[in-house]
């Protein structure tokens, strides 16, 4: 999982940085882009993700539980 985003966040990067230098901006601030951007997609995607499985977990703790068959009703 956590090889998943820092990959994610590289090849964001690396391609926002890569679009950036074949604009014409300077080779100096695509340095600088290219860990900020890395950075910021990785905080991200890591909250993001989070927020979801969190969602999933509190959604599965609220369903109520299933009855079970092999025990006898009360009538």
């Amino acid at each position: 999982m956590i090889a998943g985003l820092l990959l994610l966040s590289m090849l964001t990067a690396a391609f926002t940085t890569a679009s950036g230098i074949a604009l014409g901006l300077p080779l100096w601030a695509g340095l600088l882009v290219f860990p900020c951007v890395g950075t910021v997609t990785l905080l991200i995607s890591a909250v993001l993700l989070y927020t979801l499985r969190s969602a999933e977990d509190i959604r599965a703790s609220l369903k109520p539980p299933l009855e079970s068959s092999d025990e006898p009703a009360l009538a």
